[in-house]
């Protein structure tokens, strides 16, 4: 697959966003059953960059991820800071 689109694994996990050569490659979403959400940037099939993860409650926690493996957390501030160097635009919508 190549461009945009979602897949659905047989377990219930879901992503929706870019891929290159078959592979999660460019700002996606990333959802597994219990909730849990992961929404950033993909190289190669793996998290890159900065991300955003959503627990299965709702708690937000802003990250940096190398190769697919989370190396820190970081602050809100520091977050767009980040995503505006890596060049990713995520936006994150709340209902009441």
């Amino acid at each position: 697959m190549q461009g945009t689109g979602a897949f659905t694994y047989e377990d219930g996990r879901q992503y929706e966003g870019e891929y290159f050569a078959d592979k999660k490659h460019g700002h996606g979403v990333f959802q597994w059953p219990n909730g849990r959400l992961f929404d950033g940037n993909w190289v190669n099939g793996k998290e890159e960059g900065a991300g955003i993860l959503f627990n299965s409650v709702g708690e937000v926690r802003y990250g940096i991820w190398v190769n697919g493996k989370r190396t820190k957390w970081i602050k809100e501030e520091e977050f767009h800071h980040h995503s505006f160097i890596e060049g990713a635009v995520i936006e994150v919508c709340f209902e009441d």
